[in-house]
């Protein structure tokens, strides 16, 4: 199902992996819907795939690394963080399993786990920046001690049970815009 001008992936799949600039991927959109609607076209079509995680698929594919960034990315457009949330969520819930070969794809010394725990924290970090994308924590509370920063995140959330949505996120204090 890949095409053939590609490796680990295809066209499809590489359009969403721009981790240095996805704002910059945002802007060449023509519009914040055009953009939100083209993400979740993608994300809709694979839901239709019928063959195991491990088989690549056209569209996105849980087991494939060009593609872990990608159900983060609709927090890049303004009212996209509840299909951030949606996704991850449903990703957890689809794509994975606590049975032998639970892990879609290769697990490549833990990309996947990783993964899947940081979308259970609620947190995916951007790599090479300081920022964090907002998600649908599984856990009512977590704290991560960051070693190399000499510091701890928090994750607390109220109201666990009541669904996938989060309403409102601060840190140290102050909200943080969860729609922008």
């Amino acid at each position: 199902p890949l095409q053939q001008k590609y490796l680990e992936g295809d066209a499809a799949q590489w359009l969403w992996f721009v981790p240095q600039d996805p704002d910059g991927l945002r802007a060449l959109f023509p519009s914040n819907e055009t953009y939100l609607s083209d993400l979740e076209t993608f994300f809709n079509k694979s839901t239709t795939w019928a063959l195991p995680n491990t088989i690549p698929n056209p569209w996105y594919w849980a087991g494939n690394e060009p593609d872990l960034l990608s159900p983060w990315q609709f927090s890049f457009a303004t009212g996209g963080a509840t299909r951030t949330q949606y996704w991850t969520r449903w990703l957890m819930e689809h794509k994975y399993t606590t049975e032998a070969g639970g892990v879609p794809g290769n697990d490549d010394f833990g990309t996947m786990s990783a993964w899947y725990v940081f979308a259970s924290l609620g947190l995916y970090p951007l790599p090479g920046t300081t920022r964090y994308f907002v998600g649908s924590p599984t856990f009512p509370s977590a704290v991560v001690h960051r070693v190399a920063q000499d510091d701890t995140i928090s994750v607390l959330v109220h109201n666990a049970s009541a669904g996938i949505f989060v309403e409102t996120a601060t840190v140290n204090g102050v909200d943080i815009d969860l729609q922008n």
